[in-house]
């Protein structure tokens, strides 16, 4: 059988057999745009076959409406994927978010139905809301439930799986809090961050789809390299993300002779090791890292500007939409606003009351504000009569159907 692969994964030794291997991180490719998705290549490698088989420039009517309907996928893969949302990527986002909107899709209509999702679609509704439930089915070994409601032609079938998927994500988020909870366990016992600059945690009792998501928090929460690992017989396989000064291919190619295979990006990887093997590989790893520094493990926020509440309107907020859609490469504008006070209560909110939800107020207004993994600074914030700062990101509550503007926390100081 003739293949033709895509990818966009860093290459690593030598290509397989195939008449064709297109992936724009290929060494020597000179196509422009290095970082496309991986959904982004194979929609150009129908694009080009169609027009190749049309014999025109242009393809045909029936197959350009095709195209267009199918840019909605390539948004959706690609804001899943978590690739930086700039060049290719972000033409196809910006596009493919108003062909979701207009879909005739059912599995697409069914998620957004599912999930409440009634008018204007963002990318940050992809990444936390449509995606997590198409990912779930693959992550549970399960994947074909996603497949399916991708390709189902029956709206009422459709409705069927987008429950299912829902329920599916509901059970890998209980996974996800079981394993995270286990993984900080572990660290508490065998973690010295004066010493150790990457995380490495291995068990047998890990589901390998989720160690990803787990994977990431932990490097988001202790900001350091971190790879998670389930060890299943003699070897050990996991997932590995990274903090921004540690380019995580690079250190997984030093580490190659002790491992298995490996494969991804600068900031995200997955790798196979000999369990017997895992102390020699995180040895080697923090070989690898031996040149981070305190500051490269020091978390910073970069805050584009200084504002007053009264500056956040929901129409200012509103305009900041021009520079969207927003995510890896393209962040959210984030703001700080100081001499603030906390008003009312704070209450711890999620399923393991990991967040906060509290009001500030400043010049005479008050604003609702989120903080997502601060829930156990509730009781210092409660607590604090002074005056506070906040590192945010503006935000229009469409969520909860308010349609109010709300305060993203990201950092809090206390002053």
């Amino acid at each position: 059988m003739d293949l033709i692969i895509t990818d966009h994964h860093e290459p690593d030794g030598a290509l397989p057999q195939a008449v064709a291997v297109i992936n724009p991180k290929r060494h020597g490719c000179r196509y422009p745009y290095r970082d496309l998705a991986g959904v982004g290549v194979a929609f150009k490698l129908a694009w080009s076959l169609a027009r190749h088989f049309s014999g025109q420039k242009r393809v045909t009517h029936e197959f350009r409406d095709f195209l267009l309907n199918a840019i909605g996928l390539v948004a959706l893969g690609t804001v899943a994927d978590v690739v930086p949302l700039t060049g290719e990527n972000r033409v196809f986002v910006r596009y493919g978010l108003d062909a979701l909107c207009n879909t005739r899709l059912p599995g697409i209509r069914a998620l957004m139905s599912t999930v409440g999702i009634t008018d204007m679609l963002t990318a940050r509704d992809v990444a936390f809301r449509l995606a997590p439930r198409l990912n779930a089915t693959g992550r549970l070994n399960e994947p074909l439930a996603g497949l399916e409601i991708l390709t189902t032609a029956s709206f009422g079938r459709a409705m069927e799986l987008a429950k299912d998927l829902d329920a599916k994500n509901r059970r890998r988020q209980a996974i996800e809090r079981k394993i995270r909870s286990a993984a900080r366990k572990k660290l508490l016992e065998s973690f010295d961050p004066a010493r150790q600059r990457v995380i490495v945690l291995a068990d047998r009792d890990w589901h390998v789809g989720v160690l990803g998501i787990v994977a990431s928090r932990l490097a988001e929460e202790y900001y350091r390299p971190t790879i998670l690992l389930n060890i299943d017989g003699d070897v050990a396989g996991g997932s590995a993300r990274s903090i921004p000064p540690f380019h995580l291919f690079n250190a997984l190619k030093s580490c190659e002779d002790v491992l298995i295979g490996y494969g991804g990006h600068a900031q995200a990887a997955g790798l196979k090791v000999e369990t017997a093997k895992i102390d020699l590989f995180r040895d080697a790893i923090e070989a690898a890292a031996a040149d981070l520094t305190d500051e490269d493990l020091t978390p910073t926020v970069t805050v584009d500007a200084e504002v007053s509440l009264s500056d956040m309107t929901v129409s200012a907020v509103g305009q900041l939409e021009i520079l969207s859609p927003f995510g890896q490469g393209n962040r959210v504008p984030m703001f700080v606003a100081r001499s603030l006070q906390v008003a009312g209560r704070v209450k711890r909110v999620g399923a393991d009351g990991q967040h906060l939800s509290f009001f500030v107020r400043g010049e005479g207004r008050g604003v609702k504000a989120i903080a997502f993994g601060w829930g156990g600074f509730a009781d210092r914030l409660e607590s604090h009569t002074g005056p506070l700062s906040v590192v945010f990101e503006p935000q229009i509550d469409n969520f909860t159907g308010t349609g109010r503007m709300q305060l993203v926390v990201r950092d809090i100081h206390l002053d």
